[in-house]
């Protein structure tokens, strides 16, 4: 999604309650967005990372931002990123709206994804 910036709402429904972030159903940013937020930022969101040798795993930003990890911004997370069957780095990574994003056949598959490293 080069180019897009998103939709940005803010959403007031008492002095207690305010939502800033993106409008359900688009992405946070265009890849350099994305890649310059911060992990707790992108909290309710999923990164998916592929490796080479096959292995797939959705991280939870949410948990990784839970875990302490909120502060980096997702491009210092992915450099951190190994494989643990291979030790390599992910060949693949995208920002999914939710777990099941660009599934085929499962309810709520159409969500966006955005991809960050590799293959667009």
């Amino acid at each position: 999604m080069t180019g897009h910036t998103g939709h940005i709402v803010t959403l007031v429904l008492s002095p207690f309650f305010r939502f800033d972030g993106p409008m359900p159903g688009h992405p946070p940013g265009d890849r350099a967005v994305i890649l310059a937020c911060s992990v707790r930022s992108l909290r309710e969101y999923i990164l998916d990372a592929q490796c080479g040798c096959g292995r797939c795993v959705h991280y939870p930003l949410g948990l990784m931002a839970a875990g302490g990890l909120g502060a980096l911004t997702i491009a210092s997370l992915i450099v951190q990123l190994r494989c643990k069957n291979c030790g390599q780095r992910p060949v693949r990574v995208a920002l999914l709206e939710h777990g099941a994003a660009g599934a085929r056949g499962i309810p709520g598959g159409s969500g966006w994804i955005v991809p960050l490293v590799g293959e667009d």
